[in-house]
């Protein structure tokens, strides 16, 4: 596909002034502060037109072992005689200079970038970074999920070399340009976040070279088959089984990790209550992973035992094979596969109606996007500055009173803002104040998106670890602004882009002591609920597929709100959407949870 020379028209480049410098990376892992380098830079330049000032791309020595070859296709061989990061350091930052760096998860590709700059010791200018797949979420795309792939099939834009980063990032160009165009026809400001240096301490964190042969972490390959039953020694694993490896093992790790992803089993980093079997020739070893499997009575066996079990792995179900529901009912109703947008109105109307639209099967939305199919106008929504764009676009008004859509040419029919059938798009179900949902045995990454109306107050989310009794064990298990990552990984919040946050969740690292994760929303200075309006919930797997929403808005004079929780039940885990307030401030949420906060 020819990448178009100038793609957009003067009103989005007016709207949106800035020149970008589109970017992917290949890497050797996913972690630059545990030692993961680049082996592929690609980059295009483009002004606010959307045309094309420069492209430039790279193979680049990683002074280590390329990493997961079966991704990228990035071999020794085809690295040898590749420049190393330092020396292509000046090209990278001339490219950047002064622009908008732009990527698909463009805190990944961001991450890579700054330790490798600082590692070369050469300084750059990049003020903010557009995360396409943030901009994806804002929009509101109906796409099954956000990976680039179904972005690109949205925009009908064709893929020829998934994760080569030459072939992304002239697919990136593309997906840019549409988002641009459709952000601009619904008015959005673009979620910039601003470009902090990554933390890198190279005293603390010298680069490993050579690597050793075995990797730190299993290789993220989606296992094409189901959870089976839990596994009983002595009886052969079957395809889908969770195992997880630890210490030190005769025949290569990275060997050992692949027969097993080979023969269908299911190789994790972490052990947890779905783990089938640890791998461990030591069990008393000190390891965290030996630990956790003693503490829930997961079989430890030795690597020999673990080699007879290769050889005879059972058949499994397949994931495309028809499966027990795990997904709630689509909603009933008049309103089902809806979005309606309230405007106007008192805190309390604008709530109340809210309610009768999920009563009906429908979704209430927070802000104006491609999605949304019906506005209700309570007194004063003429003067929020989304009715103007609500008319152009023609969108059906409903009665408020009779709930019914007025006859005619603004009828709307069964389309969204966008004009698309909303019959034809992927629909999340709808859960309402305490409505609670079983999650898919199979996800174990979550995100939960938190989003607020554009323009309103600022909202800190945070996210808190609870054990059985709802209290917090220290310091680490609450993840903020300013500790927003888990020492373990298990929980990151990212509160980077105005009006929105995510909360990303990964069941295999919590520690096994953990039986609840808690997310709230947080106002200070005096700010309520009642002046914030709706907040609207959206629980994605990994891959950004959207399982269940959610809009609370019963908070009026409070200054905390409980947004969800995800909590054992069982053997598995459920989310809850919560919406319970509290009048007093964060500091008296957290001490509830045994947390002490100083001030």
């Amino acid at each position: 596909m020819t990448v178009e020379s100038t793609a957009l028209r003067a009103a989005v480049a007016q709207r949106y002034p800035h020149r970008y410098t589109v970017l992917d990376v290949e890497t050797t892992g996913f972690s630059p502060q545990r030692g993961d380098r680049v082996v592929q830079v690609a980059l295009t330049q483009l002004d606010a037109s959307g045309a094309v000032e420069a492209t430039w791309s790279t193979l680049v020595d990683p002074e280590r072992d390329p990493g997961p070859v079966h991704v990228h296709g990035i071999t020794t061989a085809r690295l040898r005689g590749a420049p190393r990061f330092a020396e292509i350091a000046p090209v990278v930052a001339e490219h950047l200079a002064g622009r908008v760096l732009v990527a698909h998860n463009a805190a990944f590709d961001w991450s890579f970038l700054s330790v490798e700059m600082q590692r070369a010791g050469h300084p750059f200018d990049v003020e903010h970074r557009l995360c396409t797949l943030a901009l994806a979420r804002r929009l509101d795309l109906p796409v099954p999920d956000y990976k680039l792939a179904s972005l690109a099939a949205h925009w009908e834009v064709e893929q020829l070399r998934a994760h080569d980063a030459e072939d992304d990032t002239r697919v990136l160009v593309e997906v840019l340009r549409h988002q641009l165009r459709t952000a601009a026809d619904y008015d959005l400001d673009l979620p910039l976040t601003r470009c902090v240096p990554e933390r890198w301490d190279p005293a603390a964190r010298p680069v490993p070279r050579p690597v050793p042969s075995w990797p730190a972490s299993a290789p993220r390959v989606e296992c094409p088959w189901r959870l089976p039953q839990p596994w009983v020694p002595g009886a052969p694993l079957v395809q889908g089984a969770r195992v997880v490896l630890t210490g030190d093992t005769r025949a290569s790790r990275l060997d050992l990790m692949h027969r097993a992803i080979a023969a269908g089993l299911d190789v994790k980093n972490g052990v947890n209550r779905t783990t089938a079997l640890l791998v461990c020739n030591d069990p008393t070893r000190a390891s965290r992973k030996a630990r956790d499997a003693l503490a829930l009575d997961v079989p430890v066996v030795g690597e020999d035992v673990f080699e007879a079990l290769l050889a005879a792995v059972a058949p499994g179900v397949p994931k495309s094979a028809p499966a027990p529901a795990t997904r709630p009912p689509a909603a009933a109703g008049p309103f089902a596969r809806r979005r309606v947008l309230v405007l106007g109105g008192t805190h309390e109307e604008a709530a109340a109606a809210r309610a009768q639209v999920v009563a009906r099967g429908g979704a209430a939305a927070v802000n104006l996007t491609m999605t949304t199919t019906d506005v209700v106008a309570l007194p004063g929504a003429e003067r929020d500055s989304r009715w103007k764009r609500t008319r152009e676009l023609r969108l059906p008004l409903l009665d408020p009173r009779t709930w019914e859509r007025p006859a005619g040419p603004t009828s709307g029919g069964d389309l969204d803002a966008a004009g698309a059938s909303v019959a034809e798009r992927p629909e999340p179900a709808v859960l309402p104040r305490g409505g609670a949902v079983d999650l898919p045995p199979e996800q174990r990454q979550w995100v939960l998106d938190v989003q607020w109306a554009f323009g309103s107050a600022a909202v800190d989310v945070v996210a808190l670890r609870l054990d059985g009794n709802s209290r917090a064990t220290g310091d680490a298990d609450l993840v903020f602004w300013n500790a927003p990552v888990a020492p373990d990984r298990s929980l990151r919040v990212d509160v980077s882009v105005t009006g929105e946050s995510e909360v990303a969740l990964d069941l295999d690292r919590l520690p096994p002591a953990v039986d609840r994760v808690a997310v709230a929303a947080a106002l200070a200075g005096g700010v309520t609920f009642g002046d914030v309006g709706a907040v609207e919930l959206r629980l994605r797997s990994g891959d950004g597929a959207v399982l269940v929403q959610s809009t609370l808005d019963a908070a009026t004079v409070e200054q905390v709100l409980v947004l969800g929780e995800l909590y054992r039940r069982g053997e598995g885990w459920r989310f809850r959407a919560r919406g319970q307030g509290h009048a007093f401030d964060l500091a008296g949420w957290l001490t509830r949870h045994g947390l002490a906060v100083d001030g």
